[in-house]
Parts: C-alpha cells; structure tokens; sequence
C-alpha cells in the first residue's frame, strides 16, 4: 500500500545517508550558537531506529548500530553529548540539540536491548541535571533559545529517562522544569482565552509533549488538562485544510492563514513547518495512548496521509 511503499522509499533514502560530516562534528566539536547538527544527528537515529523496527532491513541495521557508535565514542568523559565548543555549551541551542541524541538512543535502547545506549543516555543526562542544579544553572536553562522553551522540551527525554530506569533524580529533573516560570507561564497560556498568537510553533508543542508524559508518569491531573486545552486552541483555529500549522515557524492569530503574518519572516507562503507537523502527530499519539479516545487517532491518520505523505518526495 502507499503507506508501505514510501516507508520502504524512506529506508532506500537513510541507508544511503553519508555520516562523515557528522562524525567530524562531533570529533572536533566546533559547533556554537545556531548549529543544528545535533539536533538533526539524533532525528537521523531516531528514524533509523524506527526505520529498522518496522522493517528488519539488515543493511539499516548496520548502519544503525555504528551511528549509535559513532556518537557514543565521540561523548565526553563528563557525560556530554552534543558537539559545541566548551566555551558555547549550556547556551543557545545546546539543551535543545543534546536531548534529540539522548532521544535517539533510548529508542535505540527499546528496539535492541543494547545497555551501552542506555548508560550513554544516562551519562549525557546527568550531564545536563548537573548543570540546572548548579548555582544559577536554572536560570541559565530558561535563558537559552526560544524564550527557554528549547529547553523546557527536554521533559520528554527525561520522563523516558526515568520510565527506563527508575532513578528518582530524573523525576526530580523533571518537576523542576515543570515548576520554571518558563513552563508555567506556558500552562496559563493554554488555559486561558490568551491567543497563540507569536508563539514558537515546534518548541511549544515539544514541551507541551513533555507535560504529557510527564502526566503518564505521575498522574498530575492538571499536566493532562494543559494537553488537552492546548490540542484544542489548535485543532479549532490553527490546522490548515492539509492537516498542519505554523507559518513562519510560528502560530498566527486565530483562524488567520498567515499570509500576512508570513511577512515577518520575509516569505508569505511560509507555511506548515514538517517539524511542527510531526510535533502535533506526536502529541496525538501521546493523547491517544493516555485517552484512548478516537479523535487523536484521526488526527494522527489525517495528518500522516495529507501533511507528511503529502509534502514527502515520492522518489
């Protein structure tokens, strides 16, 4: 079927990846401010790792464990993982980049049983707990990317981290980006009549992901609360016919395109971020298996076959 042929398309596509220019990344960990390699080194593994579950394919298995590898030996002896310079680390986009690595490997963790992903998971956790527990390092933490929300997205790597391994200070970690005026503020925000309007589509929502699994994990009421209401501010004014939202990588005033709004960014017809698309698949299924109630299942399988098949390469 279509669904079957483009995931087989997908595979053809990441078994041919070149990783070179990652693995001197993060051999050489030049990388500061807006360096994105990280970010989309822990995605690759992440869709690898999907990729190899569904399809056993041997070759993308290879692949696979010697991306893991690759990552695993360039990580630091303090635990760290990401690939910029000591001098730019626990700033901008650091927490951000380092938490889809950490995503990565978990994954990883899940579908082979591999211990060593995990203890590399672990340790590049520890690395960041260390930081936000130093003096200052809260505040550090809600000052970097996206008014802190870069940041405050790492709840659902740690709610993982702690599902995996029972270690109480992963929890910890996450009440403490929980209780940030960073992530309450956001709460509110979902709460109230407030509009979305100029809010960061992807990193809210990858925070608002967090806050779900974060009520799997501790059955706080108001977390699912939060979820639910936030779905709803954009399932009613925000979701473009084709199943996604965003313009300009930002949420537009209600039941407003964006055409307008677009000109901030220099490009009107900058709509429908994929990143923002797969982020409110994702709340979906995450509200789904919380639920179990059918409208986030069809928003998943709406989204899945409009936004994603649509807009993907069919080569």
């Amino acid at each position: 079927d279509l669904l079957n042929t483009r995931i087989n398309t997908a595979v053809t596509f990441m078994n041919g990846v070149a990783t070179d220019g990652w693995r001197q990344s993060f051999t050489n960990k030049t990388g500061c401010g807006m360096d994105y390699d990280a970010e989309q080194a822990g995605k690759y593994l992440e869709s690898v790792a999907l990729a190899w579950h569904y399809t056993k394919n041997a070759q993308l298995k290879t692949k696979l464990d010697n991306f893991a590898s690759m990552l695993i030996s360039a990580q630091e002896a303090d635990g760290y993982l990401g690939n910029y310079q000591e001098s730019c680390r626990y700033k901008s986009w650091d927490v951000w980049n380092q938490k889809y690595i950490i995503e990565g490997l978990l994954l990883k963790y899940q579908f082979t049983g591999n211990s060593t992903d995990l203890e590399s998971a672990k340790k590049g956790g520890n690395w960041l707990y260390g930081r936000f527990t130093a003096p200052n390092g809260s505040t550090q933490f809600t000052s970097q990317a996206v008014i802190g929300l870069a940041s405050t997205s790492l709840l659902w790597s740690l709610v993982d981290l702690y599902r995996l391994t029972g270690e109480s200070k992963y929890l910890t970690f996450c009440n403490s980006i929980a209780a940030l005026n960073t992530t309450q503020s956001l709460m509110t925000r979902m709460q109230d009549a407030t509009e979305l309007y100029s809010q960061k589509a992807y990193e809210t929502y990858a925070t608002i992901l967090g806050l779900a699994g974060l009520y799997r994990i501790t059955g706080n009421q108001t977390y699912l609360t939060v979820c639910r209401r936030a779905w709803e501010k954009v399932y009613a004014a925000h979701l473009y016919p084709h199943g996604t939202f965003s313009n300009g990588e930002t949420i537009v005033k209600d039941y407003n395109l964006g055409w307008d709004y677009g000109q901030i960014w220099g490009n009107p017809a900058n709509i429908g971020e994929s990143c923002v698309t797969f982020q409110w698949i994702m709340l979906n299924w995450e509200l789904f298996r919380l639920t179990g109630e059918i409208q986030y299942a069809q928003e998943m399988e709406r989204r899945l076959y409009n936004a994603v098949l649509g807009g993907q390469n069919p080569r």
